[in-house]
């Protein structure tokens, strides 16, 4: 229990770099997590927010999106709530909270040189986030995401204001995306005096219609000091209501492949993703949209 703790309080601190600036990324999607988290050049709705707002302009219909996510066998759990609305047939506007929750992280003391194990704490993370897009063309949408991060740890807590900013495009049968998440200098300052910063992060992606009811797509994640990951994802149409997913995350280092599936009727969607780390166990998320 000990070891899978300490593994789980390193892996939520790692999840950070992955979770500033447009919140929570792959831990608040459900569909875009099944493909990879490839979808910076997808017009997604309400899922393009946490990665690239542009998106959000395919925004039809007022739209209500909920998800939920396990982690680990339950060791960390994550959710998300979003409502999108159409404010004009080019301009489309959402408000997001999403929220993770770590418990059972040990505390340890040093005592004689060794780590004894003294009790537990839990990690609670949430934002706010407002987000508006805009189409210019027919091809061309800019978005933006401005959101307000919180973040406890025991008793400590810290805060920040961050900005995301986003573009997509299409020719002929790609489209491609750029984005950018902590466009000013954002920081998190916490109680006790710390100041976090939180670093800039590029996302640049493409996808195409390879053939009748197959995308695929791909994006390269770069931070200050470099490329940092590769996403790859497919979703393939097996039916007018019904498509398998697909992807690999983080083909540089982790190589964690995830598949679900995605169910679209008239008014609703139901959307399934599953994973499985090496060591931690496995992830399942499930989500589902209304619209109206």
């Amino acid at each position: 229990m000990l070891k899978k703790g300490i593994m789980l309080l390193i892996l939520s601190l790692s999840f950070q770099d992955q979770i500033r600036g447009a919140f929570f990324h792959e831990l608040a999607l459900v569909s875009a997590y099944a493909k990879g988290y490839a979808i910076a050049a997808e017009a997604e709705g309400l899922g393009s927010i946490f990665k690239n707002p542009a998106g959000l302009v395919s925004l039809s219909h007022t739209r209500v999106m909920s998800t939920a996510s396990s982690y680990f066998n339950g060791a960390m759990n994550s959710a998300s709530f979003s409502v999108g609305i159409p404010l004009t047939p080019h301009v489309k506007m959402a408000v997001s909270l999403p929220i993770k929750h770590v418990d059972s992280i040990p505390k340890t003391s040093d005592v004689n040189g060794k780590g004894v194990l003294t009790g537990y704490f839990d990690e609670l993370e949430t934002s706010g986030i407002v987000s508006f897009a805009a189409l210019l063309d027919y091809t061309l949408s800019i978005g933006i995401n401005v959101e307000y991060l919180w973040h406890r740890i025991d008793d400590k807590t810290g805060s920040g204001v961050s900005v995301d900013l986003g573009i997509q495009g299409a020719y002929q049968e790609w489209r491609w995306g750029l984005s950018m998440e902590n466009a000013g200098n954002t920081a998190i300052q916490w109680t006790t005096g710390y100041r976090d910063r939180l670093p800039r992060r590029i996302h640049a992606g493409i996808s195409r219609h390879v053939f009748e009811g197959v995308t695929v797509s791909g994006d390269s994640s770069w931070k200050e000091q470099g490329l940092d990951s590769i996403h790859l994802g497919t979703r393939i149409k097996l039916s007018p209501s019904f498509f398998i997913q697909a992807g690999l995350h983080n083909a540089m280092k982790t190589k964690r492949f995830s598949i679900g599936t995605q169910l679209i009727l008239e008014r609703w969607e139901l959307s399934y993703a599953f994973s499985q780390h090496e060591q931690l166990g496995i992830i399942h998320k499930i989500g589902m949209d209304i619209h109206y």
